[in-house]
């Protein structure tokens, strides 16, 4: 799924964020960062990008296209009641983080997003073709 396709127009992963320690304040303990499993689906009117982000929310996302990038970070978190008290846990939360270069001719300012069960669906069209009159002298 995460096989990155070096076609032009298809984005490749950027950076080794897998498994790094994401920084801290004093009172946090260090969370690991892993990068998501993802797909990319280019086609002629663009660019759809799939992520399984399990345990994120909206809140604890962060998404931005910088410099031809698409740069990624996702914290999770554990749900359940706040008097709660885990006796056991098999895991503790982690951030999920990521960088993909994406094809030159997407338009960054027409990107949309949406998450919806634990699934990052971002879509970037294509800019049209850029026509210009030429004056002749």
């Amino acid at each position: 799924m995460n096989q990155p396709d070096h076609h032009q127009e298809t984005p490749t992963m950027t950076g080794n964020t897998s498994r790094q320690e994401a920084p801290t304040t004093q009172a946090q303990a260090p969370r690991a960062r892993r990068t998501p499993r993802w797909a990319a689906r280019p086609s002629d009117d663009g660019l759809a990008l799939t992520f399984d982000l399990p345990g994120a929310s909206r809140g604890e996302l962060e998404l931005a296209i910088e410099e031809g990038e698409l740069h990624l970070l996702a914290r999770t978190t554990l749900a359940g009641p706040a008097q709660a008290a885990s006796a056991r846990l098999e895991f503790e939360p982690f951030d999920f983080e990521g960088r993909w270069a994406l094809p030159e001719d997407v338009d960054a300012d027409a990107a949309e997003a949406r998450l919806e069960d634990g699934q990052l669906t971002v879509t970037i069209p294509r800019r049209g073709p850029q026509r210009r009159a030429i004056e002749v002298r």
